[in-house]
């Protein structure tokens, strides 16, 4: 069956067709002969016909059986009830419980859905529940001001959702932010020794590149959730790597503990390990850029084998010689997860390469059956 990709008003221009029956069991619907002649149908011609919903049907004429990759219906924006959220809920909600993870996971789960406008209900909502609701949305989703109302006996507060930012401006504000990030974190432990100020400034680098990576991957997945009709090529490549990305941030955000508790002093092997990563990763780009469309597979290939070896070799090597020193008790154990944490974002480079390898083989390949069929 044929590709078919969803167009922007390809509903608005209609035509009537009269459906008139004919002998035995057959009905008629007759074609204007423009259309015909646009599609290349000439009297006697075979097309093909299958039934793809329950109330469309599709009629085609092809040489060879096609492959069917998405058939679009209009999109359809979601509407979903009000959350109600009681009293005894919204004060449980203001001392930390169990009902503050609770309420966000429902907000987060109609915002990645797709949700237009997301709604909070009770018989009374309290004034500070209302504020540190706002403080909180405002930081977690990208969302309009908060609106007050009463409806039906209930007092509701809105939040209307704005609308997705680019899914690949957003990955590539995403990825820069970390790998500025990860260079930072990896030029300060390579210092082995630094004062308290260049911990700060790089320790807010590192909280700002976590919260933003959190914020644009729940903003990237709403988009995919969106304009997946779009974006059905690139949905599962962007969706894994934005994982990977998000993964490395909160990787960061340890490697910041860690060196805290080491007392703003990394010890020679750690220094030696992260000297290796700026080497063989930074220094050689290979901090893959998901929206970069040309890096050859050679390229690739090289960049995977070389995050896994020092992932894997090295990383084993630095927590031996660790092992092996002179240092005691809590020293040694920060030592071991600053090294085990550099080696994570290792992996995730490693994730990242592959997944990036595959997504290029797709698109290459996609673009070659294109020019095959239309002749360029």
């Amino acid at each position: 069956m044929p590709k078919i990709k969803e167009k922007k008003g390809w509903l608005k221009v209609k035509r009537p067709h009269i459906i008139t029956a004919r002998a035995g069991k057959t009905l008629s619907v007759n074609i204007p002969r423009d259309i015909g002649t646009a599609l290349g149908w000439k009297i006697g011609d075979v097309v093909a016909s299958a039934k793809i919903y329950d109330d469309t049907w599709l009629v085609w004429k092809e040489t060879k059986e096609p492959e069917l990759l998405l058939i679009a219906k209009p999109k359809i924006a979601i509407s979903f009830d009000p959350i109600e959220f009681e009293i005894e809920k919204q004060e449980e909600y203001l001392k930390g419980g169990k009902e503050k993870g609770d309420l966000f996971r429902s907000i987060l789960s109609e915002y990645i859905l797709g949700a237009e406008s997301i709604e909070i209900s009770s018989t009374e909502l309290l004034p500070n529940f209302q504020k540190k609701l706002d403080e909180r949305l405002e930081k977690a989703l990208r969302v309009n001001p908060p609106c007050f109302e009463k409806r039906e006996g209930k007092e509701i507060i809105s939040f209307t959702v704005l609308p997705p930012p680019n899914a690949f401006q957003t990955l590539d504000n995403m990825y820069k932010e970390a790998r500025e990030s990860v260079s930072e974190m990896i030029e300060l432990i390579s210092q082995g020794t630094f004062d308290r100020d260049t911990f700060d400034k790089c320790k807010t680098t590192v909280e700002i590149c976590e919260h933003n990576c959190d914020l644009r991957q729940r903003m990237l997945l709403r988009n995919l959730e969106i304009n997946k009709i779009d974006e059905m090529d690139n949905l599962p490549y962007i969706a894994i790597i934005v994982k990977y990305i998000e993964q490395i941030s909160d990787h960061l955000l340890d490697i910041i503990r860690h060196i805290e508790r080491l007392e703003f002093e990394t010890p020679e092997i750690v220094k030696e390990y992260a000297m290796e990563f700026k080497e063989k990763i930074l220094d050689m780009g290979y901090f893959i850029d998901p929206t970069e469309m040309d890096y050859t597979g050679f390229f690739l290939n090289d960049a995977i084998t070389e995050c896994i070896r020092l992932e894997v070799e090295e990383g084993r090597k630095a927590l031996e010689k660790l092992e092996e020193s002179n240092l005691k008790g809590k020293r040694i154990v920060n030592s071991c997860f600053l090294v085990a944490r550099i080696s994570r974002i290792c992996r995730g480079l490693h994730n990242i390469a592959e997944v990036k390898y595959d997504w290029q083989v797709l698109l290459t390949h996609k673009s070659q059956m294109y020019s095959c069929s239309t002749g360029k």
